[in-house]
């Protein structure tokens, strides 16, 4: 953050939505001259009209490129759809900027192949968004470890049982793992970075295995919950989670997330696992094993 507030003015973003909104703000809360004053997003006209306040000096441009050619840029902030995280670095990476990219940073080992030979011929200096290792329970607990009060690291166990937003990634468009990678990058990445953290060390050897038991069914490609003729009866449809048991208010307040009509999680068309565990073992033999869960609902998540 330091660096960005030394020498980040003006900043370009490739993707204004939620998650770089959020970022901004944080940026903002430290005083500093940054400011954005060009976007990349298609939502151009709804932007305008949803953040006229933000977007009163913001110039848009048409793609990528163009606006890395005619802003006079200090820094990029990057947080499109994850299939364009690694084709729009790259052009970051190739003008030498500081660059805020969200993850996963690559989809697949052929984008991140070439994203690694692009980021060894760059200067720029990046942050990939993983805040949750800055999180103040996080940084507790390594000033724990640290301390040498409970001893070497050995064992690490950690489950995610994660609650019900979750359910985006069978409702929402993350559930096309074609252009997300899969919840592996979506969801584990943080997990296993904080943990990695903690843990002080590279790992050696990973051995992980996935399910999916339970969003699965054969209902149509592209059914949405409000077209279904079993939504009364289905557990997962929009009319029990949301009117049935009352909680479409908070939903409202979680974002982006919860815009427009939800796909159906039974449908053929349904991609991502909705369980999967791995083992990571580390240099010098300690070990973690990690699980996720995605159809934990209420208290049990």
């Amino acid at each position: 953050m330091c660096r960005w507030e030394k020498h980040v003015k003006r900043i370009g973003v490739v993707g204004y939505g939620v998650r770089i909104r959020l970022m901004l703000e944080t940026i903002a809360r430290f005083g500093t001259d940054a400011t954005v004053v060009a976007v990349v997003d298609p939502a151009e006209a709804s932007l305008g009209e949803r953040f006229p306040d933000q977007m009163a000096t913001v110039a848009f441009y048409n793609d990528v490129d163009d606006m890395l050619d005619r802003a006079a840029l200090d820094g990029v902030m990057i947080g499109t759809s994850c299939l364009f995280h690694t084709p729009y670095a790259i052009k970051v990476l190739a003008r030498d900027l500081p660059l805020f990219l969200e993850k996963p940073v690559a989809i697949d080992e052929e984008q991140l192949a070439e994203l690694h030979v692009a980021a060894l011929g760059s200067s720029s200096p990046t942050v990939v968004s993983f805040p949750l290792r800055l999180s103040e329970l996080c940084l507790m607990v390594n000033d724990i470890l640290e301390s040498g009060v409970i001893g070497s690291i050995e064992q690490v166990q950690a489950v995610n049982n994660v609650p019900f937003y979750g359910s985006n990634y069978y409702h929402g468009w993350m559930r096309d793992d074609s252009l997300t990678g899969g919840l592996w990058l979506q969801k584990a990445t943080h997990d296993l970075d904080y943990l990695t953290f903690l843990v002080g060390k590279v790992p050696a050897r990973i051995v992980a295995v996935e399910s999916k038991t339970v969003f699965i069914g054969d209902m149509p490609a592209g059914l949405y919950c409000l077209d279904c003729p079993v939504q009364k009866a289905c557990p997962e449809s929009q009319y029990n989670l949301f009117a049935m048991q009352a909680i479409i208010s908070d939903l409202r307040n979680a974002g982006e997330f919860w815009d427009g009509p939800w796909k159906c999680s039974f449908a053929i068309d349904t991609g991502n696992h909705d369980a999967a565990t791995a083992i990571l073992q580390y240099e010098g033999g300690s070990h973690l094993s990690y699980s996720q869960v995605f159809y934990t609902r209420r208290s049990a998540a």
